[in-house]
């Protein structure tokens, strides 16, 4: 579909043929009007955005998820979450992660507990998290890196004994499956009580731009977490709690419609290339390559 930055509202409409495809680019530079104070669009960064829907549509159905929100980025998706949470609260992650996964915990007055990882597979155990449980413990930020899962099953054992939230920082591991010992399959980001992922260039489903999202299953958490990211409103000008401004723009929308629909392939290109990687690696006794987990 050909890019039209000037579509109006009701001009086109999306084939449920095809499932996730570009949907028109709305009018944004002048809240969608056609002749001054005809307003008939939508402002890319109002509420009711058709494209962003559509992407967050795409995303509950693709992740198997009953929500998906867009952010302006993984950091900000992150953000939103965390302001669940009541300032000096401790949140344990891992400490192999990027930076952001710790700095938004200290950002908003919360406490990064860091943890080390397993020496086999790079990401965090039940078993490692255990000891830094204390009574501030809040939430585990379990961090799924080069496309693999942690052992999840562990780690939710571990939570709903102590009570805690679990946020899956999914960036690394979008489209990735965790298979349970009973044999039940789940994506990783839908497996906790909360999933995030970043849409930065560089991640395996990537816009041209800053973008993230958040996957759950649980309403209220969903509810909340859309009026933080709408400045705390449900109802235009009501403000219920202290939001932000963190959704994402039309144009990463639309581009991440389209790239969607090929994340399977991106994800197979990049296990060819990962086993090059382990085959060409294997001799030399230096190097540790991530192990091959077999239920993930």
């Amino acid at each position: 579909m050909k890019f039209n930055t000037k579509t109006i509202h009701g001009g086109q409409k999306l084939d449920p043929a095809y499932g996730a495809v570009m949907p028109p680019i709305y009018q944004t530079s002048t809240y969608g009007q056609t002749t001054p104070g005809g307003h008939k669009g939508y402002e890319y960064s109002r509420t009711h955005n058709p494209t962003r829907n559509a992407l967050e549509n795409a995303f509950s159905s693709i992740e198997n998820g009953n929500y998906g929100l867009a952010f302006a980025s993984g950091l900000a998706a992150i953000d939103a979450i965390l302001k669940l949470l009541e300032p000096g609260d401790e949140v344990i992650c891992p400490s192999f992660t990027y930076v952001a996964t710790a700095e938004v915990i200290s950002l908003l007055g919360l406490t990064p507990v860091m943890t080390d990882v397993d020496q086999d597979t790079f990401n965090i155990t039940a078993d490692i998290i255990r000891p830094l449980i204390t009574n501030k413990t809040k939430a585990i930020v379990p961090v799924h890196l080069f496309g693999q899962s942690c052992e999840m099953q562990d780690i939710m054992d571990l939570a709903n004994e102590f009570g805690l939230y679990v946020i899956e920082d999914n960036a690394q591991a979008i489209g990735a499956k965790y298979t349970f010992s009973d044999g039940t399959v789940k994506s990783t980001g839908t497996i906790g009580h909360i999933g995030t992922t970043s849409f930065f260039p560089s991640k395996n489903l990537g816009c041209y731009g800053d973008g993230g999202a958040m996957f759950t299953n649980d309403d209220e958490i969903a509810k909340n977490l859309k009026m933080i990211a709408n400045h705390g409103q449900e109802v235009k000008y009501y403000h219920k709690v202290t939001g932000c401004n963190s959704r994402l723009d039309s144009i990463q929308a639309a581009i991440l419609n389209i790239k969607l629909n090929h994340l399977d392939s991106y994800s197979f290109s990049r296990n060819i290339m990962a086993k090059n990687y382990d085959d060409n690696f294997s001799e030399i006794p230096e190097l540790s390559v991530p192990k091959r987990q077999y239920n993930s």
